[in-house]
């Protein structure tokens, strides 16, 4: 945020030199998680006007088929539900209506600030949904999980990563741990949730790092300490 420029606590990187706005860590305090998820709402309204505008001018776009609404019990049905699933959101990707609402989402957000601003926006502001409910409703759906983080350490030694169980620190691995996570596992809005809600003395800090395939554990990127 604005006035912590000069903050002891922020955590400087070379790729992140004289770009307003970016570090690598720093206090909680100085996150503006506020405005963040402000932006976010506005460029979501704007999605949601651009799909009204975009629907005038194209064909109608029948609704993306839904396969994957349960588990599948063997790995054979899992393959075969994926690869179904697979055609369905390639057919609903192939209409002229998605594509273009989708180039223009991209646009929107290469006029940001820069902050990733969650999932949805990112992979086409929810074209599954815009077109069936109000602006209001959509622009706070969109927003709800940012700023968005796919992984979070958390400062009692839990591993929340992107599409995998909680794994304690001190356990190998999913199939290993017996603990009970402490939050639900849910993308985008616990997470930025449990990040809003620490003191705000707590040092963030992101990292970017490289794993081998078969070594060690997903890539992790922001880290609560205290």
């Amino acid at each position: 945020m604005p006035g912590y420029e000069d903050d002891p606590r922020i955590v400087r990187d070379r790729s992140d030199e004289g770009v307003p706005g970016w570090c690598a860590g720093g206090p909680r305090e100085a996150m503006a998680f506020a405005e963040i998820r402000a932006e976010a709402r506005e460029i979501a309204r704007a999605a949601w006007d651009l799909w009204r505008e975009l629907s005038r001018s194209h064909p109608p776009a029948e609704p993306r088929r839904v396969v994957w609404d349960s588990p599948w019990p063997t790995p054979e049905e899992y393959r075969a539900g994926h690869q179904v699933e697979q055609e369905a959101r390639a057919a609903f990707e192939g209409w002229p209506l998605v594509i273009a609402y989708r180039e223009g989402v991209a646009a929107l957000l290469e006029a940001h600030r820069g902050y990733h601003l969650g999932g949805f926006l990112h992979e086409g502001a929810a074209a599954e949904t815009v077109g069936l409910t109000g602006r209001e409703e959509f622009a706070a759906a969109v927003s709800a999980g940012t700023p968005w983080h796919r992984h979070v350490l958390t400062l009692d030694g839990w591993w929340y990563g992107e599409d995998e169980p909680a794994v304690h620190g001190g356990c190998d691995g999913p199939d290993a741990c017996v603990h009970r996570p402490p939050l639900p596992w849910l993308r985008g809005a616990t997470r930025t949730g449990y990040l809003e809600e620490l003191p705000g003395d707590t040092l963030l800090v992101k990292l970017r790092c490289h794993v081998r395939p078969g070594f060690g554990p997903p890539p992790r990127r922001w880290l609560a300490s205290p």
